[in-house]
């Protein structure tokens, strides 16, 4: 048995893979403690956990600067605090501004520490840690801002090991089943330009479609009755649940390019038509989808160039064009990883 602390926070994109470890690990009966911040507590639910001060300092004015520097040794000496009460012998971290003071201090008390990177490019508080990491996990096998000398291991997003493949690109006939997400923190654009879109669709193709969408700001209710309007049958919630399970039966993906939902749609074959957060770090996002749509599993549409009419031509052309749509899930399936969870609990457990 070993004494585990797992630490991520910001978003989802952090905390997600985090728990999912916290859960694989516990059931192989270890210890293990999650640690979070203010921001990524939101995503925890029921899971016990410590929560530890931590605020973004690039990118701001002088005076967040201060703050968030205040925060982060508020955070440090906390985190000194957490590891003296509970002696973990590994410290775990997926990035978020959380992981910084405690794998810093895990690092000066000479305990056991690696690290866990989601996406293409790695992040800032990743990159700062990982020269003193054991072992750093990577999500994407080509990933960049990466320091030199470090140990690093192509695992995948272990927030992607309930996905399941499942066969797409049905017949022009049947049904054309489409999944909206706007990731952790929401994307407002989806919220007015795909219905719009689909407004533009002729209405004999629209009859066919069946939406499942993430609402950020309307009401979901007033959407989904927007669709029936337009004929066309529609689930729109705040939160989509399970979303491994809920990409079942979908022909197609607009979402947003966390390294949580582009693992996700690759484990599940699925084709994808992803909007890349514009305010993303380093443009991260960008990076993520282009890992996939490089090998012709996914098209990328910037948040500057998504308007309704574009939207309505590329799902007229992917609804009528269900080969194109087998070749994309195949050069999905093809990059995707669905051992990553167990892949990550063996090295870690190493």
């Amino acid at each position: 048995m070993t004494r585990f602390f797992i630490v991520a926070g910001g978003t989802g994109g952090h905390v997600f893979p985090a728990l999912a470890l916290v859960r694989a690990l516990q059931a192989r009966d270890h210890v293990v403690t999650l640690i979070t911040d203010r921001r990524g507590r939101r995503f925890v639910g029921e899971m016990p956990h410590h929560c530890i001060a931590a605020e973004a300092m690039m990118g701001r004015g002088l005076l967040r600067c201060i703050k968030a520097l205040m925060a982060l040794s508020l955070g440090y000496i906390q985190s000194h605090v957490l590891l003296l009460r509970y002696r973990p012998d590994k410290v775990i971290g997926f990035g978020g501004y959380a992981a910084l003071p405690m794998v810093l201090a895990a690092q000066h008390e000479n305990r056991q520490t690696m690290i866990h990177e989601q996406n293409a490019i790695m992040g800032q508080v990743n990159r700062l840690l990982a020269r003193k990491t054991m072992l750093v996990a990577l999500a994407f096998s080509e990933t960049q801002k990466c320091p030199p000398n470090v140990r690093t291991v192509h695992v995948g997003n272990p927030d992607t090991a309930s996905s399941v493949k499942q066969e797409t690109g049905k017949e022009e006939s049947t049904e054309f089943a489409l999944l909206v997400l706007g990731g952790s923190q929401g994307a407002a654009v989806f919220d007015t330009v795909v219905r719009k879109a689909v407004a533009l669709i002729p209405q004999a193709v629209r009859r066919k479609l069946r939406l499942v969408q993430q609402v950020a700001q309307v009401d979901p209710e007033v959407l989904r009755g927007a669709y029936a309007d337009l004929g066309v049958r529609a689930h729109c919630a705040r939160f989509i649940p399970g979303v491994a399970g809920q990409m079942a039966g979908i022909d197609l993906i607009i979402a947003r390019a966390g390294g949580g939902v582009t693992a996700e749609a690759s484990n599940a074959g699925l084709p994808a038509l992803f909007v890349p957060l514009p305010i993303a770090a380093d443009n991260h996002q960008w990076f993520n989808a282009g890992y996939y749509a490089k090998v012709g599993a996914a098209e990328i549409i910037l948040q500057s160039a998504l308007t309704p009419a574009l939207l309505a031509e590329r799902l007229m052309f992917f609804i009528t064009n269900p080969a194109q749509l087998r070749l994309m899930s195949q050069a999905m399936t093809a990059h995707a990883m669905p051992n990553a969870l167990a892949q990550l609990v063996e090295h870690v457990e190493a």
